[in-house]
């Protein structure tokens, strides 16, 4: 996939995930999201445990990252 390609997917799901958290019910939707998954202590019970938080988290990141985009491009 070339750079172009990555691009205009990436915008494309950024303005999916807008469309969706671009409202009344998708904004408290994501701050259940953060409130739940993007904890400042991701440190588990072992290993295993702790890159599962990790995980979480990384997703609430990504849906942040994707509508700054959004933002950005308007």
């Amino acid at each position: 996939m070339s750079l172009e390609q990555a691009e205009k997917l990436f915008d494309e799901r950024a303005r999916t995930l807008a469309r969706v958290f671009d409202t009344p019910s998708g904004k408290e939707a994501l701050k259940l999201l953060q409130d739940m998954f993007d904890l400042e202590d991701c440190i588990g019970i072992d290993t295993h445990n702790t890159y599962y938080k990790l995980g979480q988290r990384d997703v609430v990141k990504y849906i942040e990252t994707l509508l700054r985009r959004v933002g950005e491009n308007e």
